[in-house]
């Protein structure tokens, strides 16, 4: 007589442990920077989670035409670890603006791991602009 075992755990699971060695991992699990938008009294708001980079040294943000452009590193800290989620590395993400958004008065801020870029509504433009980014000091 057969007996039929059921599995107990996931093949995914099973894949990506087989793969925890890699950098395959990483790019499996983790998405894009994650970001959310919204309009707030007149005022486009674009947020982006980016958590354990500096400011300062590790990221760029600026304008091309009707897209704003995130780029930058998070820096890995050399330690013996028994698992990782965490990525690191290069990154950027390219994302399409309302046109109506006016690219002569933006401002950033990255404050507790979140990006937050302001845009007031107005004239669209092709312009080429770089925002320089300001941190909230704790």
């Amino acid at each position: 007589m057969t007996t039929i075992e059921r599995r107990r755990t996931n093949p995914l699971t099973d894949m990506l442990n087989w793969l925890d060695d890699t950098d395959f991992k990483a790019l499996a699990v983790n998405p894009q920077i994650r970001v959310e938008d919204y309009v707030d009294d007149g005022t486009y708001v674009l947020r982006a989670d980016l958590p354990g980079i500096d400011p300062d040294q590790d990221l760029d943000v600026h304008v091309e035409g009707n897209r704003l452009i995130v780029k930058g590193e998070r820096k890995e800290e050399q330690h013996d670890k028994n698992h990782r989620e965490m990525h690191y590395g290069a990154f950027s993400r390219s994302l399409t603006l309302p046109s109506e958004v006016d690219v002569d008065d933006i401002t950033a801020r990255y404050d507790d791991g979140v990006l937050e870029v302001r845009f007031p509504l107005g004239r669209p433009s092709d312009q080429v602009r770089q925002i320089p980014v300001s941190r909230t000091e704790s």
